[in-house]
């Protein structure tokens, strides 16, 4: 093969993984968390046994967080990209979230908040961790963390449904990351 047919390939094998990667590969992570917020967040308007709600997150979020894990590295490798210093920074940012919500569940069990406070500043703290991973790993998640951050004194003051209409508003937040638009450039580089 010609040195300019050798080039000529070489190009090809850029441009095709360059469109490859202008791709959302995240976008089956956000379809996760929007319908396990979906179900999970409702919970709280329509279930009498609270303890029910406990078990949905005490198994959604460590099943999801695995899963998320799985699905983000097998769209990595789909698109050509193993970035494994950054799949790492995604890991540790979503785990010290996670820590974040059992500490939180401590006050509970200390008897400094109630039950019902634990689902509204959980949803403020995943404010917090979906604005900064916006800030610090995808842009996109900046406007989620915010629309979030609107739910949470939807949750505290709307009496009945707030969790539910919640959870459908965050939920469709995450859908609309999931299929508008590409990846913003990684904050962090």
């Amino acid at each position: 093969m010609s040195d300019i047919g050798k080039l000529r390939e070489d190009l090809a094998f850029v441009r095709d993984a360059a469109h490859r990667s202008d791709s959302v590969p995240f976008s089956s992570i956000y379809v996760l968390w929007a319908v396990i917020i979906l179900f999970g967040l409702p919970m709280s308007d329509f279930v009498d046994d609270k303890s029910w709600i406990r078990w949905y997150w005490r198994v959604a979020a460590p099943v999801g967080f695995l899963l998320s894990m799985w699905l983000g590295s097998r769209a990595c490798a789909r698109i050509g990209q193993a970035d494994i210093e950054r799949g790492m920074r995604w890991v540790k940012h979503w785990l010290a979230y996670m820590v974040a919500v059992v500490l939180i569940g401590l006050l509970v069990t200390g008897g400094k908040l109630t039950g019902s406070g634990i689902g509204a500043l959980s949803v403020l703290v995943l404010a917090l961790a979906y604005f900064y991973a916006g800030l610090h790993l995808d842009r996109r998640l900046i406007p989620v963390g915010i629309v979030i951050g609107i739910c949470f004194p939807i949750i505290l003051y709307l009496p009945g449904y707030g969790s539910t209409a919640s959870g459908v508003v965050i939920a469709g937040a995450l859908l609309v990351v999931a299929y508008l638009g590409k990846e913003k450039p990684d904050a962090a580089d």
